[in-house]
Parts: structure tokens; C-alpha cells; sequence
């Protein structure tokens, strides 16, 4: 037994190193693309598909009111933990200790999100079908410690071409500590659409990929949020970009106009767009869809009341104080689903 123990704890151990994030990667195209391609991920996603269906979160807490009691419990003491880890983060700074300081604050996130869930449910009650975090996960520390990368250091033509960094940038960064939505809803949205015949009803779908972000934005979503532009390029996808957009003034004067439009949108997956925020939208029909909202999770929204609902939903994502805020729509697709339709087991384009 300690024989085959100290093995398996080698064989980790070297899937780790091989796992671990190597910034080099950025140098190339040849080298980058292949990050991308998300077969642990999607493995993992087939397995749960082969499990039978999904237990929605909201669901599991209701069956058992022991449940909420513990989450309450461990929820204050996390919240506490919070502040004091977030503590510990600011005197790492002072002695620009910063990858300890990143890592404390990584911590603190998580630990103030498993504090909030309950409030989450409280809210969603069994519309919630699986939690999520808009942070980088605890077990990538190689990637949100990893030293930024100059932008002068890639040279590969393809590769640049791909970045959109804000112009002042002169380099890219790897820890994002204001929420990791552009790159998470864009790996949520490559995982749905790449793992989209292994199911046979969508609920169980949603709530399998979510699954995927339950303890935060992996290394791909990560890198995705970095290079900010790069669905296209990167995941092959297919994307119209900006196909309906609302400015402030049209959102503020004539509300009514977003709900049109979300009644007359076709069933299909959409990225939705404000000034500060990313989410998923996928839509069914007039009467079920599911949002997938990286700062809590996956939703569902069914009934006859689904698109009222879901306009509540989005139209929160505006600021009506803010004159440059604005909402607008991207829809997704791949090659291979939009060539092999009838092969779906359940429709959505």
C-alpha cells in the first residue's frame, strides 16, 4: 500500500509540473493555440454527461434545511477568515511581497464567496442551478503569480495581432483582481458549444459546464481575460459581434426596446455586453433559457414569465447614471454544429 501511495503521489506530483503555466506559451501562435483546445475540461464535462442528469444547487439545499443551517455556520466564520486573510494580503504589499499579496487576496475572494452563496440562493432559490466565482482559481497560483509579460518580447506577428490590451498597456497581466467576466463567459460559452452533443437535455448541460467555474476562472479563462479579443482567433468560433446594440440613452428613455429585442431574438448562445460586465444568455425559446452570470452562476428562467424575467436580469447590468453606458449582444456558434444541426439531441439554433 505505501508502494502504490508514494507512486500515486509521484504521478500527481509530474501532472502537476506538466500542468503547471509557462508564459512562453504567448510567444508563438504554434505554441499558444493548442491551450485552448480544452480536452481535460471537456473529458471531465463528458464524464458528468454519462452520470445521468445534473442536481441543480438550489434543489440540493432545499431537500435538507441542515444544509442551509452548516452553510450559514461556515459562512460567518468564512467571512471573517476574509477580512483577516485580506489583512494579511495589505502587509504582504507593504513589504512588496506580491506574490504572496496575490496570493492572500485570491484567497480572501474565495473565502468572502463561500460566505455570499447562501445569500445567492436566498435570492434564486432552485433557479440556481450551480454557483460560480469570478476569480482565479486557488490551484493556479503558477498563473496568477506569474510576473507580467512584455509586450516587446513577442514577436510573432499572429500572436500580436490577437492582443487588445488597453493602448497605455505595455505589458500583459496574469492576476486580475477585478473579476475575470469577458474571459470566463468566453470559455463557458467554447465549452458549451464544444460539448453540446453529449447531452440530451439542457438543464443538465448548463449545469455540467458551470461546474467548470464552481471554484473560479481556470487557466484558460484566465488567459482569455488577458488577452482580452480572442474568440475568433483562438477558439475558432464563430461570432457576430455587436449584432444588437442599445446606448444609454435608448435603454433609459425606452426600456421597452430591450425586451423587444430579447422576445425576438432567435434560441442560440449570446454574449451579453455592458460598460462592466459579460454574461451568457441561452435561449431556448420564449419560455426557458438559462443565464450563465460569472459573479453568481448558472440560472434558469422558465415560464411564461422567462423573458420579463430575463430583461429584470440584463437591464440591471445597465447604469442609467452613466452616459456611456450601453448593452449589446454577440452570438455564437461553431463550424461543426453549424454544419451537423440535426445531429444535436436538443435544438437550440
Amino acid at each position: 500500500c505505501y508502494f502504490f501511495s508514494k507512486k500515486h503521489k509521484q504521478f500527481l506530483f509530474m501532472e502537476q509540473m506538466l500542468d503547471r503555466f509557462n508564459p512562453g506559451i504567448l510567444l508563438s501562435y504554434r505554441t499558444l493555440e493548442p491551450f485552448f483546445h480544452g480536452e481535460k475540461a471537456i473529458r471531465q464535462i463528458e464524464n458528468l454527461s454519462l452520470q445521468g442528469p445534473c442536481e441543480p444547487y438550489g434543489r440540493h439545499l432545499l431537500q435538507n434545511t441542515w444544509n442551509i443551517k452548516i452553510l450559514t455556520l461556515s459562512g460567518e466564520i468564512k467571512r471573517i477568515l476574509s477580512v483577516f486573510v485580506d489583512g494579511i494580503a495589505k502587509f504582504f504589499l507593504g513589504l512588496e511581497l506580491y506574490r504572496s499579496a496575490i496570493s492572500c487576496k485570491v484567497m480572501s475572494a474565495h473565502l468572502q464567496y463561500n460566505s455570499a452563496i447562501l445569500k445567492t440562493f436566498t435570492v434564486f432559490k432552485e433557479q440556481l442551478l450551480c454557483p460560480c466565482i469570478n476569480a482565479h482559481r486557488l490551484d493556479s497560483a503558477d498563473f496568477y503569480t506569474t510576473s507580467p509579460l512584455k509586450l516587446a518580447a513577442i514577436s510573432d506577428p499572429a500572436v500580436r495581432q490577437i492582443i487588445d490590451p488597453p493602448k497605455e498597456m505595455r505589458a500583459l497581466y496574469f492576476y486580475h483582481d477585478r473579476g475575470l467576466c469577458r474571459g470566463v463567459s468566453t470559455w463557458f460559452i467554447y465549452l458549451f458549444l464544444s460539448t453540446h452533443s453529449f447531452f440530451y437535455e439542457p438543464r443538465s448541460h448548463v449545469i455540467a459546464v458551470a461546474k467548470q467555474f464552481e471554484m473560479g476562472a481556470s487557466k484558460e479563462a484566465s488567459l482569455l481575460q488577458s488577452l482580452a479579443h480572442t474568440e475568433k482567433d483562438l477558439l475558432h468560433l464563430h461570432c457576430k459581434e455587436k449584432l444588437h446594440e442599445l446606448s444609454s440613452s435608448e435603454l433609459n428613455k425606452i426600456p421597452g426596446k430591450l425586451l423587444f429585442l430579447l422576445k425576438e431574438l432567435s434560441p442560440n448562445v449570446y454574449a451579453i455586453n455592458s460598460a462592466t460586465h459579460r454574461i451568457v444568455y441561452i435561449k431556448l425559446s420564449n419560455s426557458q433559457g438559462f443565464i450563465f452570470d460569472p459573479n453568481v452562476g448558472a440560472l434558469e428562467f422558465s415560464g411564461e414569465g422567462h423573458i420579463a424575467d430575463v430583461f429584470d436580469y440584463v437591464y440591471r447590468m445597465h447604469s442609467p447614471s452613466n452616459a456611456k453606458s450601453f448593452i449589446y449582444f454577440d452570438l455564437f456558434s461553431t463550424q461543426e454544429i453549424a454544419e451537423a444541426v440535426e445531429d444535436i439531441p436538443y435544438r437550440f439554433i
